[in-house]
Protein backbone atom coordinates (compact mmCIF):
# COMPACT_ATOMS: atom_id res chain seq x y z
CA UNK A 1 0.00 0.00 0.00
CA UNK A 2 2.66 2.52 1.08
CA UNK A 3 6.11 3.04 -0.39
CA UNK A 4 9.06 1.61 1.49
CA UNK A 5 10.10 5.08 2.65
CA UNK A 6 6.60 5.85 3.97
CA UNK A 7 6.37 2.47 5.73
CA UNK A 8 9.72 3.01 7.40
CA UNK A 9 8.70 6.45 8.71
CA UNK A 10 5.34 5.17 10.00
CA UNK A 11 6.80 2.12 11.72
CA UNK A 12 9.46 4.28 13.39
CA UNK A 13 6.79 6.69 14.61
CA UNK A 14 4.62 3.88 16.02
CA UNK A 15 7.54 2.15 17.74
CA UNK A 16 8.83 5.33 19.37
CA UNK A 17 5.47 6.70 20.50
CA UNK A 18 4.84 6.17 24.22
CA UNK A 19 1.79 8.40 24.60
CA UNK A 20 -1.53 6.64 23.94
CA UNK A 21 -3.26 9.68 22.43
CA UNK A 22 -0.35 10.41 20.10
CA UNK A 23 -0.31 6.75 19.07
CA UNK A 24 -4.00 6.96 18.15
CA UNK A 25 -3.34 10.20 16.26
CA UNK A 26 -0.73 8.36 14.19
CA UNK A 27 -3.33 5.69 13.39
CA UNK A 28 -5.54 8.52 12.08
CA UNK A 29 -2.68 9.77 9.89
CA UNK A 30 -2.28 6.28 8.45
CA UNK A 31 -6.02 6.09 7.67
CA UNK A 32 -5.90 9.32 5.66
CA UNK A 33 -2.73 8.17 3.90
CA UNK A 34 -4.58 5.02 2.84
CA UNK A 35 -7.40 7.20 1.45
CA UNK A 36 -5.02 9.35 -0.62
CA UNK A 37 -3.30 6.23 -1.91
CA UNK A 38 -6.62 4.68 -2.95
CA UNK A 39 -7.59 7.89 -4.75
CA UNK A 40 -4.50 7.54 -6.93
CA UNK A 41 -2.22 10.18 -5.45
CA UNK A 42 1.51 9.87 -4.97
CA UNK A 43 1.96 10.43 -1.25
CA UNK A 44 4.81 11.27 1.09
CA UNK A 45 4.60 11.02 4.87
CA UNK A 46 6.29 13.61 7.10
CA UNK A 47 8.05 15.39 4.26
CA UNK A 48 10.62 17.85 5.57
CA UNK A 49 10.29 21.30 4.01
CA UNK A 50 13.14 23.89 4.01
CA UNK A 51 11.55 25.73 6.95
CA UNK A 52 11.83 22.49 9.02
CA UNK A 53 8.07 21.93 9.04
CA UNK A 54 6.70 18.47 8.31
CA UNK A 55 3.01 18.26 7.34
CA UNK A 56 1.60 14.77 7.82
CA UNK A 57 1.08 14.17 4.10
CA UNK A 58 2.05 15.71 0.80
CA UNK A 59 -0.12 14.45 -2.06
CA UNK A 60 0.86 14.79 -5.73
CA UNK A 61 -0.68 14.14 -9.11
CA UNK A 62 0.65 15.22 -12.52
CA UNK A 63 2.77 18.11 -11.26
CA UNK A 64 0.14 19.36 -8.82
CA UNK A 65 0.72 18.94 -5.08
CA UNK A 66 -1.02 19.76 -1.79
CA UNK A 67 -0.21 19.47 1.90
CA UNK A 68 -2.53 17.76 4.34
CA UNK A 69 -2.31 17.81 8.13
CA UNK A 70 -4.27 15.40 10.33
CA UNK A 71 -6.00 16.27 13.60
CA UNK A 72 -7.62 13.62 15.81
CA UNK A 73 -10.75 15.06 17.40
CA UNK A 74 -10.96 12.93 20.54
CA UNK A 75 -12.50 13.01 23.98
CA UNK A 76 -12.31 16.02 26.22
CA UNK A 77 -9.30 15.98 28.53
CA UNK A 78 -11.46 15.17 31.57
CA UNK A 79 -13.25 12.36 29.72
CA UNK A 80 -9.88 10.93 28.72
CA UNK A 81 -8.62 11.06 32.32
CA UNK A 82 -11.74 9.21 33.52
CA UNK A 83 -11.46 6.66 30.72
CA UNK A 84 -7.80 6.00 31.55
CA UNK A 85 -8.66 5.74 35.26
CA UNK A 86 -11.43 3.23 34.56
CA UNK A 87 -9.14 1.14 32.34
CA UNK A 88 -6.49 1.02 35.07
CA UNK A 89 -9.13 0.12 37.65
CA UNK A 90 -10.54 -2.71 35.53
CA UNK A 91 -7.05 -4.07 34.92
CA UNK A 92 -6.38 -4.14 38.67
CA UNK A 93 -9.78 -5.66 39.52
CA UNK A 94 -9.25 -8.41 36.96
CA UNK A 95 -6.02 -9.30 38.76
CA UNK A 96 -8.07 -10.51 41.76
CA UNK A 97 -8.09 -14.33 41.91
CA UNK A 98 -11.80 -14.91 42.46
CA UNK A 99 -14.40 -16.50 40.18
CA UNK A 100 -16.80 -13.60 39.72
CA UNK A 101 -18.10 -11.44 36.90
CA UNK A 102 -18.55 -7.86 38.15
CA UNK A 103 -19.97 -4.65 36.70
CA UNK A 104 -18.88 -1.13 37.69
CA UNK A 105 -21.30 1.76 38.21
CA UNK A 106 -20.28 5.37 38.87
CA UNK A 107 -22.51 7.40 41.19
CA UNK A 108 -21.02 10.61 39.75
CA UNK A 109 -20.15 10.01 36.11
CA UNK A 110 -18.10 13.24 36.00
CA UNK A 111 -15.92 12.44 39.00
CA UNK A 112 -12.48 14.01 39.47
CA UNK A 113 -9.90 11.22 39.15
CA UNK A 114 -7.42 13.01 41.41
CA UNK A 115 -9.64 12.26 44.44
CA UNK A 116 -9.43 8.47 44.09
CA UNK A 117 -6.79 5.75 44.23
CA UNK A 118 -7.04 2.65 42.05
CA UNK A 119 -5.12 0.42 44.50
CA UNK A 120 -7.28 1.37 47.48
CA UNK A 121 -10.49 0.65 45.54
CA UNK A 122 -9.10 -2.68 44.32
CA UNK A 123 -8.15 -3.74 47.86
CA UNK A 124 -11.67 -3.02 49.12
CA UNK A 125 -13.18 -5.08 46.29
CA UNK A 126 -10.76 -7.93 47.03
CA UNK A 127 -11.60 -7.89 50.75
CA UNK A 128 -15.33 -7.89 49.95
CA UNK A 129 -15.09 -10.84 47.57
CA UNK A 130 -12.94 -12.95 49.87
CA UNK A 131 -14.94 -12.28 53.05
CA UNK A 132 -17.83 -14.58 52.05
CA UNK A 133 -19.50 -16.23 49.05
CA UNK A 134 -21.30 -13.59 46.99
CA UNK A 135 -24.59 -14.13 45.19
CA UNK A 136 -25.71 -12.65 41.88
CA UNK A 137 -27.08 -9.15 42.42
CA UNK A 138 -25.05 -8.37 45.54
CA UNK A 139 -23.43 -4.95 45.53
CA UNK A 140 -20.79 -2.96 47.34
CA UNK A 141 -20.38 0.83 47.37
CA UNK A 142 -16.83 2.14 47.70
CA UNK A 143 -15.81 5.71 48.54
CA UNK A 144 -19.37 6.90 47.78
CA UNK A 145 -18.77 6.79 44.03
CA UNK A 146 -17.91 3.28 42.83
CA UNK A 147 -20.45 0.47 42.97
CA UNK A 148 -19.64 -3.11 42.02
CA UNK A 149 -22.38 -5.63 41.30
CA UNK A 150 -22.01 -9.41 40.97
CA UNK A 151 -23.33 -10.38 37.54
CA UNK A 152 -22.21 -14.00 37.71
CA UNK A 153 -20.52 -16.20 40.30
CA UNK A 154 -18.45 -19.37 40.00
CA UNK A 155 -17.22 -18.41 36.54
CA UNK A 156 -14.92 -20.69 34.55
CA UNK A 157 -12.02 -18.25 34.79
CA UNK A 158 -9.66 -18.14 37.77
CA UNK A 159 -9.71 -14.34 37.95
CA UNK A 160 -12.43 -11.71 38.21
CA UNK A 161 -13.97 -10.47 34.95
CA UNK A 162 -15.08 -6.85 35.09
CA UNK A 163 -17.46 -4.91 32.84
CA UNK A 164 -16.92 -1.15 32.62
CA UNK A 165 -19.38 1.68 33.05
CA UNK A 166 -21.16 3.54 30.24
CA UNK A 167 -20.36 7.20 30.89
CA UNK A 168 -21.95 10.31 29.33
CA UNK A 169 -19.76 12.28 26.92
CA UNK A 170 -18.69 15.78 27.88
CA UNK A 171 -18.76 17.68 24.57
CA UNK A 172 -16.35 20.62 24.44
CA UNK A 173 -17.68 22.80 21.61
CA UNK A 174 -14.55 24.97 21.78
CA UNK A 175 -12.52 22.07 20.37
CA UNK A 176 -14.16 22.87 17.01
CA UNK A 177 -15.57 26.39 17.28
CA UNK A 178 -13.00 28.93 18.46
CA UNK A 179 -14.16 31.29 21.18
CA UNK A 180 -12.46 34.67 21.20
CA UNK A 181 -11.80 34.68 24.94
CA UNK A 182 -10.13 31.24 24.98
CA UNK A 183 -6.67 30.14 23.94
CA UNK A 184 -6.47 28.82 20.34
CA UNK A 185 -7.79 25.29 19.91
CA UNK A 186 -5.87 22.67 17.90
CA UNK A 187 -7.80 23.30 14.68
CA UNK A 188 -7.24 27.05 14.98
CA UNK A 189 -3.51 26.43 15.44
CA UNK A 190 -3.39 24.34 12.29
CA UNK A 191 -5.17 26.95 10.16
CA UNK A 192 -2.08 29.14 9.82
CA UNK A 193 0.63 26.65 10.76
CA UNK A 194 1.75 26.18 7.16
CA UNK A 195 1.19 29.68 5.80
CA UNK A 196 4.87 30.01 4.79
CA UNK A 197 4.76 26.74 2.81
CA UNK A 198 1.46 27.70 1.18
CA UNK A 199 2.69 31.14 0.10
CA UNK A 200 6.12 29.97 -1.09
CA UNK A 201 5.06 26.83 -2.94
CA UNK A 202 1.54 27.96 -3.94
CA UNK A 203 -0.02 24.67 -2.87
CA UNK A 204 -3.53 23.79 -1.64
CA UNK A 205 -3.84 22.99 2.06
CA UNK A 206 -6.28 20.56 3.67
CA UNK A 207 -6.97 19.84 7.33
CA UNK A 208 -7.95 16.19 7.81
CA UNK A 209 -10.05 15.60 10.92
CA UNK A 210 -10.23 12.08 12.33
CA UNK A 211 -13.37 12.23 14.51
CA UNK A 212 -13.34 9.79 17.41
CA UNK A 213 -16.85 8.51 18.16
CA UNK A 214 -16.23 9.16 21.87
CA UNK A 215 -15.68 12.87 21.18
CA UNK A 216 -19.42 13.45 20.68
CA UNK A 217 -18.80 15.36 17.44
CA UNK A 218 -19.97 14.58 13.91
CA UNK A 219 -19.19 15.77 10.39
CA UNK A 220 -22.05 18.28 10.63
CA UNK A 221 -20.26 20.16 13.44
CA UNK A 222 -17.29 20.84 11.15
CA UNK A 223 -19.64 21.74 8.30
CA UNK A 224 -21.49 24.32 10.40
CA UNK A 225 -18.25 25.83 11.67
CA UNK A 226 -16.45 26.11 8.34
CA UNK A 227 -19.22 26.53 5.74
CA UNK A 228 -21.67 28.42 7.94
CA UNK A 229 -25.27 27.86 8.91
CA UNK A 230 -28.68 29.43 8.76
CA UNK A 231 -29.73 31.62 11.68
CA UNK A 232 -32.93 33.42 12.67
CA UNK A 233 -33.25 36.78 14.37
CA UNK A 234 -34.54 36.31 17.91
CA UNK A 235 -34.72 39.14 20.44
CA UNK A 236 -36.61 38.67 23.69
CA UNK A 237 -35.21 41.86 25.20
CA UNK A 238 -36.90 44.40 22.91
CA UNK A 239 -39.64 46.36 24.72
CA UNK A 240 -43.14 45.96 23.30
CA UNK A 241 -43.72 49.39 21.76
CA UNK A 242 -44.84 48.75 18.19
CA UNK A 243 -44.95 45.87 15.73
CA UNK A 244 -42.44 47.71 13.55
CA UNK A 245 -39.74 46.81 16.02
CA UNK A 246 -40.40 43.11 15.50
CA UNK A 247 -40.52 42.88 11.70
CA UNK A 248 -36.94 41.51 11.59
CA UNK A 249 -37.63 38.72 14.07
CA UNK A 250 -37.83 35.26 12.54
CA UNK A 251 -36.07 36.34 9.35
CA UNK A 252 -33.36 33.93 8.22
CA UNK A 253 -29.81 34.95 7.45
CA UNK A 254 -26.48 33.17 7.07
CA UNK A 255 -23.72 33.04 9.63
CA UNK A 256 -20.52 32.77 7.61
CA UNK A 257 -18.13 29.99 8.49
CA UNK A 258 -14.39 29.92 9.05
CA UNK A 259 -13.64 29.30 5.36
CA UNK A 260 -14.46 32.95 4.72
CA UNK A 261 -11.91 34.06 7.31
CA UNK A 262 -9.21 31.60 6.22
CA UNK A 263 -8.77 31.78 2.48
CA UNK A 264 -5.49 29.86 2.65
CA UNK A 265 -7.45 26.73 3.65
CA UNK A 266 -8.55 24.68 0.64
CA UNK A 267 -10.82 22.36 2.54
CA UNK A 268 -11.60 20.01 5.39
CA UNK A 269 -11.69 16.22 5.01
CA UNK A 270 -13.40 14.39 7.88
CA UNK A 271 -13.40 10.72 8.81
CA UNK A 272 -16.21 9.54 11.08
CA UNK A 273 -17.97 6.21 11.47
CA UNK A 274 -15.84 4.64 8.69
CA UNK A 275 -16.87 7.36 6.24
CA UNK A 276 -14.92 10.21 4.66
CA UNK A 277 -16.49 13.54 3.72
CA UNK A 278 -15.08 16.57 1.94
CA UNK A 279 -15.78 20.24 2.67
CA UNK A 280 -14.29 22.57 0.06
CA UNK A 281 -13.64 26.25 0.61
CA UNK A 282 -16.47 27.90 -1.40
CA UNK A 283 -14.31 30.92 -2.34
CA UNK A 284 -13.55 30.46 -6.03
CA UNK A 285 -10.32 32.45 -5.66
CA UNK A 286 -8.92 29.63 -3.53
CA UNK A 287 -5.91 27.95 -5.11
CA UNK A 288 -7.59 24.54 -5.29
CA UNK A 289 -9.79 25.87 -8.13
CA UNK A 290 -6.86 26.90 -10.34
CA UNK A 291 -6.64 24.99 -13.61
CA UNK A 292 -3.35 23.29 -12.70
CA UNK A 293 -5.11 21.67 -9.73
CA UNK A 294 -8.10 20.49 -11.76
CA UNK A 295 -7.19 16.79 -11.70
CA UNK A 296 -6.46 16.92 -7.98
CA UNK A 297 -9.85 18.50 -7.35
CA UNK A 298 -11.61 15.84 -9.43
CA UNK A 299 -9.87 13.09 -7.47
CA UNK A 300 -10.83 14.62 -4.13
CA UNK A 301 -14.44 15.10 -5.22
CA UNK A 302 -14.68 11.32 -5.46
CA UNK A 303 -14.96 11.44 -1.66
CA UNK A 304 -18.13 13.54 -1.96
CA UNK A 305 -19.55 11.50 -4.82
CA UNK A 306 -19.05 8.24 -2.90
CA UNK A 307 -21.06 9.55 0.05
CA UNK A 308 -23.66 11.62 -1.77
CA UNK A 309 -26.95 11.49 0.06
CA UNK A 310 -25.38 10.40 3.37
CA UNK A 311 -25.51 12.87 6.29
Amino acid sequence: MFSEDNRRKIIRRLKNEKDRNNFLSTIGEIRFGKLFNELGFQIEYDKLFPNNQKPDWEIRIRGSSAICDVYRLGKSEKDQFRSDFENRLIEKIEGIQQRYFLKIYFVDAHFDTTFYNVDLITNEVRDWLTSSQKEVGERISIQNNFEFEVIKSQTETENVCCLGNVSPIEIKSQKVKQSGNLKPNEITKKLHKYDSIISEYKVPFFICVYIDFASGFKHRDLQDNFLGRGVKFVDFGTPMASMEQFRHLGQAWSELGEFYNNLQLSGIITFFNEQFKLLLNPNRQQIIYEQRNEEMLLKLKIITDANEGNN
